[in-house]
């Protein structure tokens, strides 16, 4: 199992999503955090299982898309050989690729 490292700005998002959604109901903030440290281990697992993003861009930095069952988020990450770097928290229909930005950063 390879480790997990969040781009600080997507720490920063994993707080944010979890309040909002603990602002709509008490433990839905929880249950999405569960459900992202499960979809986390799944990468960290097998981090070649998730196809490359879509985005033109993104391909060739090889940065590959696990999207959220349950919550509408994809995981855009990179693999750096015994690390998983997630770039981000995005949320499926807002800011799409802005998160791009974060990945020449990731190579460092």
């Amino acid at each position: 199992m390879l480790q997990i490292e969040l781009h600080p700005e997507a720490a920063q998002e994993v707080g944010i999503i979890v309040d909002w959604y603990e602002e709509r109901r008490a433990g839905l903030g929880a249950e999405f955090f569960a459900d992202l440290q499960g979809h986390l281990r799944a990468i960290a697992s097998s981090p070649h299982t998730w196809p490359l993003w879509p985005d033109a861009r993104a391909k060739p930095l090889g940065i590959h898309r696990f999207v959220m069952v349950r919550f509408p988020y994809g995981l855009p990450y990179m693999v750096f050989n015994e690390r998983v770097f997630i770039l981000a928290i995005a949320h499926a229909r807002q800011r799409p690729s802005y998160w791009l930005r974060r990945a020449p950063r990731a190579a460092h």
